[in-house]
């Protein structure tokens, strides 16, 4: 399994990944756990397929702390529990837990690496101990040496400690759902190339979700006309005076846009996007392209603070152009300061002058038909990274790179935001970021073909305090030293 910033292992960004690099495949595994009375570890089925959630039921006898292991073959293990978005690993005697808990912000799911065959088998090692002892995380160390040092650890503990494992299968996907799943990805390909698309489609951390949990990530929702504090504005560039390219990620070597985030199984892409408008707005005000602490800011601020970007809760769904006003009122603190763990419970926003606030916000909205080309080329241009929203069709989630549009017969999942940070006229595509984790399209980037999805009708812009008169901003961070 692998570690990534804002992972807890492996792909913890929207679901948490077992590696199945199976066992009885080139294992590397020669140290066994020692098996000790006191727990007990269970699973819901002895086989599971590719992209299927995994739950661990753990039972102790005794109160303790809660520590899980996944052991791979090819000697490299994770620790799952405790992680960054479940901390809290005391246990009480004779209850039943379960590995995520219900409710949790993240999900254990299964997926096979290249190579991997079906009927091989993978371990999970609970170990549980009554006082609060420091195990080691594990970074992909090898197997042999994590279990000799925990157990080491344990044996020289003057404490109760017990220790047990228990074993899954990998399935196939056909057993399971009656579908060829790889076959999905080849048909998938095979209707792009014939359709004269050209884009790819892949195995991303999103395939092979379920049409509910493909649709808990488009939370963008509509509205009939936008709010009072919106300030329409027009354009007042000619098309020819725009670049054929412009990429905010590279202008003369400098990147002005932040890393890509993840909004986990939550409908807060229009918080992501939002903020991630604001982001960029504070990095070229600060013309310090460096993603410095101060400039990485929280949605999690947003998400439990805006009391009107959503009728219900903010998971459920929100309006991007609200988040875009309460960014302008309120402000938003830095993500180090508040992490994001898509907890949607409202609070009331900070009001002693210690957030980042942006000075206004606007954009072009066109209800009937699409905005042209030049008129979002120009709003990328004048004031960096602008807000969009689009139709997300089930084949989205496939995305892995080259220039997207959804496939004939592709059914419609839902509305989501993103954040458009430049174009490409030859490849007649918008460049965009999304907040689905680096695990999902091209290292969390994607371009698509202009006017598709509807992602030319809807584009919200934001200023920091004291941009207003360096626009266009392009031109501002042009002349920045290389």
């Amino acid at each position: 399994m692998r570690k990534q910033a804002s992972y807890v292992t492996a792909c913890l960004i929207l679901v948490l990944v077992v590696s199945c690099t199976l066992f009885g495949q080139g294992s590397r595994v020669l140290v066994e756990p020692i098996e000790r009375e006191g727990i007990t570890a269970w699973l819901d089925s002895g086989s599971y397929a590719e992209g299927e959630k995994l739950v661990v039921h753990i039972q102790s006898e005794q109160a303790g702390y809660l520590t899980v292991y996944d052991l791979m073959p090819d000697g490299k293990t994770d620790k799952i529990f405790p992680n960054a978005y479940s901390a809290d690993n005391y246990v009480q005697g004779g209850r039943e837990y379960t590995i995520p808990s219900a409710g949790a912000s993240y999900d254990l799911r299964v997926s096979m690496p290249p190579g991997i065959s079906v009927g091989a088998e993978e371990r999970i090692w609970a170990v549980v101990t009554e006082r609060d002892i420091a195990l080691p995380s594990t970074a992909g160390r090898d197997s042999s040496e994590l279990i000799n040092q925990v157990q080491h650890i344990l044996r020289s503990e003057s404490t109760w400690w017990a220790s047990t494992t228990v074993t899954f299968q990998y399935g196939s996907s056909e057993e399971k759902t009656g579908l060829d799943n790889e076959g999905k990805i080849e048909s998938l390909n095979e209707k792009i190339r014939k359709s004269g698309a050209n884009w790819t489609a892949g195995k991303t951390i999103l395939w092979n979700l379920s049409p509910e949990e493909q649709k808990a990530l488009c939370g963008t929702l509509e509205q009939d006309e936008p709010i009072p504090s919106y300030k329409v504005r027009q354009p007042t560039m000619k098309g020819e005076d725009l670049p054929a390219a412009l990429d905010w990620r590279n202008i003369n070597g400098h990147d002005w846009t932040t890393p890509i985030k993840d909004q986990r199984n939550c409908g807060s892409c229009w918080d992501f996007a939002a903020v991630a408008v604001a982001e960029s707005q504070f990095d070229i005000l600060s013309l310090d392209p460096s993603n410095a602490v101060g400039e990485i800011l929280s949605e999690e601020y947003v998400l439990s603070h805006c009391s009107d970007c959503s009728p219900r809760r903010g998971c459920d769904g929100g309006w991007a152009d609200r988040a875009l006003a309460f960014l302008t009122k309120w402000g938003t603190t830095t993500e180090a300061a508040f992490p994001y763990n898509a907890e949607d419970s409202l609070r009331t926003p900070l009001e002693d002058g210690s957030t980042l606030r942006l000075e206004d916000w606007g954009g072009y909205i066109k209800y009937t038909g699409d905005l042209s080309n030049s008129t979002i080329k120009e709003a990328v241009y004048r004031f960096g990274p602008v807000l969009a929203t689009m139709l997300v069709y089930e084949d989205f989630f496939d995305y892995t790179n080259g220039v997207y549009e959804p496939v004939e017969g592709s059914k419609k999942v839902g509305s989501h935001a993103v954040t458009i940070v430049g174009w490409d006229d030859e490849e007649d595509a918008w460049i965009c970021k999304n907040s689905w984790s680096r695990l999902w399209g091209d290292d969390g980037w994607f371009q698509i073909k202009r006017g598709t999805c509807g992602i030319n009708s809807y584009v919200l812009l934001a200023i920091a305090p004291g941009l207003e008169r360096h626009i266009p901003l392009y031109e501002f961070v042009a002349g920045f030293p290389e």
